[in-house]
């Protein structure tokens, strides 16, 4: 579900809410909830992750001491995914609607001539689903993967209306272009007099992490917030094309890894094994105390003796020998 607007229409209290007002994300994530508490047939574990894009960077909001710059990985066995966010494993809706208003703490805001509390980013929350099939024929059981994600956009920003200077205005124009870049995701996927077009995901941060949402078997939303004022009448007129553009967009029938052999033998062994890597890239990278330095290169033969031969020479040239 992606939240669209220009900047100061209420985007970020449609997703997040009051806490008696809640908004999209707490309720999606009651749904998802009592959706799997309702099936009997399968376990069900939960990982949430919180990111922000800020000026086409990565930041991981759930641990804000990480590195400010993350990279956007794809992968067969993760898929489209950020490598060093944290995933925290999550057993409830509280659980999971604490870590986000955490997270939110850390998000870039600043005061605008349009919004006292504008967003300088996209927040992008995601909820991954494990389901284990609990009785399979035959003694098997079948696994399935799922994810969810809820992004929040920053608000499209026009800077004679906005009169930003300095660092907002380049905030401002991070914000567009990656804004642009969806755009021009949604036309690819939405012009369908061009079947098999090139679909510009890598030309940003946002649409390469979101490529998994956009395309293959999962299902897109695009929720809008318009301004009632008349002095946004433009920007209302073109969020609505933008909407209407993502109305008319048919995502390529891309086979994706969602459901497979559940085998918790060989997961373990995959789990260690990505450890032992772990391990052994850190002790790569240090000495441990109390080792023995490293062995120093040994001579070349023959250049001791060469180098005794010239100083006997010498020695009895002084001597007049």
């Amino acid at each position: 579900a992606f939240m669209y607007g220009q900047t100061g229409s209420g985007k970020t209290h449609t997703m997040l809410g009051q806490p008696q007002e809640p908004g999209v994300m707490p309720e999606a994530v009651e749904e998802l909830m009592a959706a799997a508490l309702r099936d009997d047939d399968f376990d069900y574990k939960f990982g949430v992750s919180y990111v922000e894009i800020y000026n086409e960077k990565v930041k991981d909001l759930l641990n804000p001491d990480s590195q400010a710059d993350l990279e956007v990985r794809e992968d067969a066995k993760h898929g489209t995914h950020i490598q060093g966010a944290v995933e925290l494993a999550v057993g409830s809706a509280a659980e999971i609607m604490e870590h986000m208003q955490r997270g939110s703490v850390y998000r870039t805001t600043e005061a605008t001539n349009c919004n006292e509390v504008s967003s300088r980013s996209h927040a992008v929350l995601q909820v991954t689903v494990k389901a284990v099939q609990r009785y399979g024929e035959g003694g098997g059981s079948k696994r399935r993967l799922a994810k969810m994600s809820l992004i929040d956009l920053a608000g499209s920003e026009r800077a004679y209306k906005t009169d930003n200077r300095g660092q907002r205005l380049v905030e401002g124009r991070n914000i567009n272009r990656s804004l642009l870049s969806l755009a021009n995701c949604i036309n690819a996927l939405a012009d369908r007099t061009r079947k098999g077009a090139h679909v510009p995901y890598r030309d940003s941060k946002l649409t390469r992490l979101l490529k998994d949402s956009l395309s293959g078997t999962s299902v897109a939303a695009m929720l809008c917030a318009v301004s009632p004022s008349s002095d946004q009448y433009e920007e209302t007129l073109n969020t609505l094309k933008y909407a209407n553009r993502a109305k008319q967009m048919t995502p390529p029938q891309v086979p994706q890894r969602q459901e497979g052999e559940h085998n918790p033998l060989q997961e373990q062994v995959a789990v260690l094994r990505e450890l032992q890597g772990t391990l052994v890239h850190l002790a790569q990278g240090m000495t441990p105390p109390g080792a023995a330095p490293a062995p120093q290169p040994r001579p070349v033969q023959g250049a001791g003796r060469r180098h005794g031969r010239r100083e006997r020479e010498a020695a009895d040239a002084a001597q007049g020998r």
